[in-house]
């Protein structure tokens, strides 16, 4: 029985790439005309692949016989694809279940034998069984009794039936054996498609988890540095899946035949379209929640403001009486200072200068207890 299995690369970075691992400037890139189906005009999704040497020991070989294999980057995730036989009468051993961890194991173990990657490195393996049009899939291996999606127009196969049942983990696809070189590799590049979605949509709520997380932490007394840092963060989230969303328009509008059903199969077996529209209120959640942090900042910056500058009042009262006492007292003490329309001066010398001063504090005093009771 021969599986195709698919297995992405977990990523160092924490930050989400905003642009495609080759740069791709969409206003720029001059698009390939779509020539027939198997065509696409991928720009966000253009992949890159390189083949890997195949070679294993015999004992590797009688359990699991890896015929080909490749390595996928795209937008700076790494995926590796692997088409494999598995050794007669192996799967007669297993049920689904340990088929299914026979199968992921071995992957990761060839895939760690091949590259720099380690298995903790591997994020899952995805598995999907390569069946004859009349072979049936192991007991149990689909979730459902879906036979699968009729893709044979898409392959240019009228004659010959190919079906896809792609599902949650495990997947099938009847009449492979109809299917060009083109075509099943283009199947393949279509299941690179939805798990690159599936990737960058899980990233984004991983990043959102993460700020909700420090919000939490900050309610009680945020600081403005960390709040400034969350802001950015959460901006950056924020644009990230915005971003995303252009992945889905590209599968709708610039990819076509078997590589665009594959994707948007696996996309709707998984739910994808309820998830992501979950990540989009999220984020404008988050985003919701650090406004109020910073609107509280802002607050509190206010509120310091407003007491510095009914401090710099009270002051400037009892400066002014200050003033006044220092004024009078520095002229002559002759009737001159009754000469005056008013006599303001002559008022202030006469009085007690402790008076005075004591009720220009007293003034003080009434103007900040009514803004203390206003706050």
């Amino acid at each position: 029985m021969r599986f195709l299995l698919v297995a992405p690369i977990r990523r160092k970075s924490e930050v989400l790439c905003l642009k495609s691992g080759d740069d791709i400037d969409a206003t720029t890139t001059e698009k390939r005309p779509l020539e027939s189906r198997l065509h696409s005009q991928d720009q966000l999704l253009k992949q890159n692949w390189r083949d890997i040497d195949v070679s294993q020991s015999d004992e590797e070989q009688r359990h699991l016989d890896v015929q080909l294999a490749a390595c996928c980057e795209i937008r700076g995730y790494t995926y590796y694809a692997l088409e494999a036989e598995l050794g007669n009468g192996v799967a007669e051993n297993f049920d689904v279940a340990e088929l299914e961890s026979f199968l992921s194991q071995a992957a990761m173990n060839f895939i760690s034998s091949k590259s720099d990657h380690a298995s903790e490195d591997i994020n899952w393996v995805a598995r999907y069984a390569l069946l004859s049009e009349k072979e049936k899939a192991p007991e149990g291996w689909l979730s459902t009794a879906d036979e699968g999606v009729d893709v044979s127009a898409q392959c240019g196969t009228f004659i010959k039936k190919v079906r896809m049942a792609l599902g949650w983990g495990n997947g099938a696809v009847f009449g492979w054996e109809h299917l060009s070189d083109e075509t099943q590799m283009l199947t393949v590049r279509g299941i690179i498609d939805a798990q690159l979605i599936w990737n960058e949509a899980s990233g984004i709520s991983e990043n959102n988890l993460e700020i909700l997380e420090n919000i939490e932490l900050l309610q009680a007394n945020p600081a403005r540095k960390a709040v400034r840092a969350l802001a950015n963060k959460s901006s950056s989230n924020s644009l990230t899946s915005t971003r995303h969303q252009l992945l889905y328009d590209e599968v709708l509008l610039c990819i076509q035949g078997i590589r665009k059903i594959a994707c948007l199969e696996l996309l709707k077996s998984w739910g994808y379209e309820h998830f992501n529209g979950r990540i989009v209120e999220r984020v404008s959640s988050a985003e919701v929640q650090v406004s109020g942090l910073q609107g509280r900042l802002n607050s509190r910056y206010q509120s310091a403001v407003e007491k510095i500058l009914i401090l710099l009042s009270m002051l400037t009262i009892v400066d002014l009486a200050l003033s006044l006492i220092s004024t009078a007292f520095s002229g002559s003490s002759d009737a001159s200072l009754r000469t005056g329309v008013v006599g303001i001066f002559y008022w202030v010398r006469e009085m007690n200068a402790d008076l005075i001063l004591g009720g220009s504090i007293l003034i003080t005093l009434l103007i900040s207890l009514i803004f203390m009771r206003r706050r």
